[in-house]
C-alpha cells in the first residue's frame, strides 16, 4: 500500500519522493523471494539495486530524483536496471494468482470484485490479468476532477475488457468534495465513461447530513 499509509505517528524528515515511496513499499519478504526465484527472476539482484537506492536516499542533504520519468513510465522507469525491471514485471504473480485462488474456491455464485486505486501497478496490481479471472473491478477514484475521473474509468474498461463489472470508488470527505454539484460531477464523469456502477464510501466519517450530496449525485445519473 506504499510506504505513506498515514499510520498513526508517522513521521517523514528525509522528505520522500514519489520513487522513493514506491521502493520503500517493495516487498522481499521469504514467500516473495522463494515464489520469484522458482520462476527464475534475479530478485537477490533486484533486492540489492532497491537497498542501495533507498540507502542513498537517506544519505542526500535533500530528496532528489533519480527516475525522472517515474510513476509516469511505470516500470520501465527503471529498464536500466536489468534485475529490478524484472522483479517488477513479474511483482504482480501473487496478486493476479490469490486472486485466481480464491475465485475457485468460492461458491460459483459469489461474484469476485477487485477494489483497487489509480495507477495500481504501483501495489502490484495488473489488471488486465486480474479481469480474466474475477468477475470485475472497483477503481477509487478519491480527489480526483471529473475528466480524470473518466480517463481512469476508460482505462480501467480497455484492461478489463467488455462483460466485466467496472464500478468507481467515491469519497464524500471535506475538503476532498466540496460540495454537492462536486460530487455529481465526479459521478456523471464516471458513469458517462462506462462505469456499470458507483459506490460511495466510509459514510461513517462524515457528517449525516452529507448524505444528500450522495443523493444529489445520484439523481445525476438516474
Amino acid at each position: 500500500m506504499g510506504f505513506a499509509h498515514e499510520y498513526h505517528h508517522e513521521k517523514d524528515g528525509v522528505g520522500l519522493n514519489a520513487e522513493d515511496d514506491f521502493l520503500l513499499s517493495l516487498c522481499f519478504c521469504d514467500h516473495c523471494t522463494v515464489r520469484a526465484e522458482k520462476a527464475g527472476v534475479p530478485v537477490e539482484g533486484a533486492r540489492r539495486s532497491v537497498a542501495r537506492f533507498i540507502a542513498e536516499l537517506c544519505e542526500r542533504a535533500v530528496p532528489e530524483r533519480q527516475f525522472l520519468d517515474f510513476p509516469a513510465a511505470g516500470i520501465d522507469a527503471f529498464r536500466d536496471h536489468r534485475d529490478l525491471h524484472a522483479y517488477l514485471s513479474w511483482r504482480s504473480e501473487p496478486v493476479t494468482s490469490l486472486i485466481g485462488e480464491i475465485k475457485a474456491a468460492a461458491d460459483p455464485a459469489t461474484r469476485i470484485v477487485l477494489i483497487d486505486l489509480k495507477d495500481g501497478w504501483l501495489g502490484g496490481v495488473d489488471l488486465a490479468a486480474v479481469g480474466k479471472l474475477c468477475d470485475g473491478a472497483i477503481l477509487c477514484c478519491y480527489d480526483m476532477q471529473p475528466d480524470a475521473v473518466g480517463d481512469v474509468i476508460r482505462t480501467g474498461r480497455a484492461a478489463m475488457g467488455p462483460g466485466k463489472f467496472l464500478g468507481v470508488g467515491l469519497r464524500v470527505f471535506y475538503p476532498e468534495v466540496g460540495g454537492p454539484e462536486i460530487l455529481a460531477a465526479r459521478t456523471k464523469a464516471a458513469v458517462d465513461a462506462g462505469a456499470d456502477g458507483v459506490n460511495f464510501y466510509n459514510y461513517g466519517l462524515i457528517p449525516a447530513k452529507r448524505l444528500d450530496w450522495v443523493k444529489t449525485a445520484v439523481d445525476a445519473i438516474t
